[in-house]
């Protein structure tokens, strides 16, 4: 018997799956390769992160749960993740198994750049790496209406619940107050017991993790405990839940599960390469505004310039990247055949942005 985890990993699979320690070797056919598309999605919320918690949220008087995940690509330091919340809602909602959730996407990777890539020397910046957390609120039923209806708007924007923008698109003091906070309770050392997070995850391009005993950058289901488990008599069933094998399983600690798939496969479409850009423009204020607290703009105008601004720096830096990674390929003596089908597909979407150009030089 192996000694508790609190990170677990089941293989693609159409069946129940056992759980298995993230630093098992992985299977060929399920690792990601660079020029790969992938997406990361929070699949299920599991009633345990209810009913182990209950009674820390009655004694705080704490009426709201909410569930946000935090991920990123890159080095470990300096760790800036994206934070994008995926249900605010009242605890009783968390007495069931929630595997329908309204903001399930966490990452979009379009084009996935393992090592250096042509992006620096820094063996770490294929690196992905998440976690999770869960904490109790008492909002109101008011703030919670005003925060729920933010959110939404910018899902509708870029399908995903950025915090840092929602007090542009719905600037009123209560859902400032209550996007900041969240924030604040996050990075606050005070506030560390009110907050359920999981450990970090860090998933490493083949070559580098794998070889080093690292876990291996894969498709399948990562399970991300509240606490210490062991893993023998576990398994992934067919609704994404974590149940016993055995009746010696006497107790399942909280967890949450998440999907790394193959593709573009955001629900409920796959995202354009416009919402991506848009995604990236999302990503430069959130990192902006957690260090310098950007106030909310008052006049819905300003909020409509900020939010088309955001979106053409999304779009101008996204077209950059694209031009460094086609050239980037270009230069490859034996490419993966994963990287040529990004090449030219590159080329197609630049022939199509710079018509003047000709790309097949």
């Amino acid at each position: 018997m192996t000694g508790p985890v609190r990170l677990a990993y089941a293989p693609p699979a159409t069946q129940s799956r056992l759980l298995q320690h993230v630093n098992t070797p992985s299977s060929p056919e399920h690792r990601i390769l660079s020029g790969e598309k992938f997406t990361v999605l929070m699949k299920t919320i599991p009633r345990s992160v209810y009913f182990d918690y209950q009674e820390r949220m009655q004694s705080a008087k704490n009426d709201h749960m909410i569930v946000l995940s935090e991920s990123g690509i890159g080095a470990p330091e300096p760790n800036t993740p994206s934070r994008v919340i995926h249900a605010v809602e009242d605890y009783n909602y968390f007495k069931y198994d929630n595997t329908s959730l309204w903001s399930p996407g966490i990452r979009w990777v379009p084009d996935y750049r393992a090592g250096a890539e042509g992006l620096s020397d820094n063996r770490n910046s294929g690196r992905v790496y998440l976690r999770a957390a869960a904490f109790c609120q008492g909002f109101g039923t008011s703030l919670l209406d005003e925060l729920k209806g933010a959110l939404f708007k910018v899902m509708d924007l870029v399908g995903r619940a950025s915090p840092a923008l929602a007090p542009y698109l719905a600037p009123t003091a209560g859902v400032v107050k209550g996007i900041f906070l969240i924030i604040d309770k996050l990075e606050s050392q005070r506030m560390g017991h009110e907050i359920m997070r999981t450990s970090e995850l860090s998933l490493w391009p083949i070559g580098t993790g794998d070889q080093a005993g690292y876990p291996a950058l894969r498709r399948g289901s990562y399970v991300l405990f509240f606490e210490d488990v062991y893993l023998e008599n576990l398994e992934l069933n067919l609704d994404n839940i974590v149940v016993g094998t055995s009746a010696r399983v006497e107790r399942i600690p909280p967890h949450l599960v998440i999907d790394i798939l193959g593709g573009l496969l955001a629900l409920p479409s796959a995202p354009s390469e416009n919402q991506l850009s848009a995604s990236q423009g999302l990503d430069i204020l959130e990192k902006y505004d957690s260090k310098f607290r950007i106030p909310a703009k008052d006049e819905p105008s300003e909020t409509g310039k900020l939010i088309e601004g955001l979106i053409k720096i999304g779009e101008s830096s996204y077209q950059v990247s694209l031009i460094k990674r086609f050239l980037y390929l270009k230069t490859l003596a034996n490419p993966l055949p994963t990287q040529v089908a990004r090449l030219e597909e590159l080329r197609e979407m630049l022939q199509s942005d710079f018509s003047g150009i000709n790309w097949n030089l």
